[in-house]
């Protein structure tokens, strides 16, 4: 994990997450790190591949991989899929070609907003020398799924 950070950090993420307990990034610092990262990808020589299709997979004689795009085959190495979800026929297409697929838990998420001073009383006090030090309480709820297969959390 701490290499994922700073890797962020060096794209331009605060350091407070360095030593955060929960660090966050959030929706506007991502939005400004995203294209810092993709460049930093793409000098390192990532090859993008946007509208194409993914059609094979192949392991050839002297060790490679090989996979379909649009009708052509080229080397792939390494190779990063991110087809997201609901991608059936990519999933089915991985598995024809012997690679061993693992589902993850399932995890719904939720916002749950509270006024923090509220919050912050109920874990702390209310003494202001007490949120001086320690500033604003953070929590999270989460619920194993009965079935053990995932979670609900906020």
């Amino acid at each position: 994990m701490s290499k994922i950070i700073e890797v962020f950090v060096a794209a331009g993420a605060p350091d407070e997450i360095r030593w955060e307990a929960k660090p966050h990034l959030g929706t506007d610092c991502l939005l400004k790190l995203l294209p810092r990262l993709r460049q930093q990808l793409l000098d390192a020589g990532t090859t993008f591949r946007f509208n194409t299709r993914f059609e094979g997979l192949r392991r050839v004689a002297d060790g490679t991989t090989e996979i379909r795009l649009n009708g052509n085959w080229t080397t792939a190495r390494p190779l990063v899929l991110a087809i997201g979800h609901s991608a059936f026929a990519t999933y089915r297409l991985l598995a024809d070609a012997g690679l061993s697929l693992v589902p993850k838990g399932n995890a719904l998420g939720f916002r749950l907003e509270h006024p923090s001073d509220w919050i912050t009383d109920r874990f702390y006090s209310n003494d202001p020398r007490v949120r001086e030090i320690l500033g604003h309480a953070a929590y999270n709820l989460a619920v194993p799924v009965a079935d053990g297969r995932g979670s609900v959390y906020s």
